[in-house]
């Protein structure tokens, strides 16, 4: 028994280094766009629905369906330097244009987001060409 153990303890320290090579995947343009619309719709219900079970109350995207914010975010990511935001910023972008921000205050907005990302953009993203 201790022989299993010892091995089985010496096969998971092998693989920590294995493990820690992977990349995790970046949600962002890219990955929203190699989804399809049936994924985009479940994935923006799942999130709305998630968000307002967190914070017990509607939300800033609770008076909009899971197709109108799906099609904002299409939108956002169709303009290719919005491709590195993350998908979670991208849908709160969404919210705040479609319950009527003002255009200035989401220009603002877009700039920092797209700062935050040249910042935060994964290796080999293409983002440096």
């Amino acid at each position: 028994m201790r022989k299993l153990i010892a091995i089985t303890a010496l096969f998971a320290a092998a693989a920590l280094p294995l493990g820690a090579q992977t990349h995790p995947t970046h949600h962002a343009g890219d990955w929203w766009r190699n989804h399809n619309d049936d994924y985009h719709f479940a994935y923006l219900s799942g999130y709305k629905s998630a968000l307002h079970h967190q914070i017990g109350h509607d939300t800033p995207l609770t008076p909009f369906s899971a197709y109108a914010v799906r099609a904002g975010v299409n939108k956002f990511y169709n303009d290719f330097r919005n491709r590195n935001i993350v998908i979670d910023d991208a849908i709160i972008y969404v919210g705040k244009q479609l319950s009527g921000a003002s255009k200035h205050d989401l220009d603002q907005e877009l700039l920092g987001m797209r700062a935050n990302a040249a910042k935060l953009a994964p290796e080999g993203d293409g983002s440096d060409d």
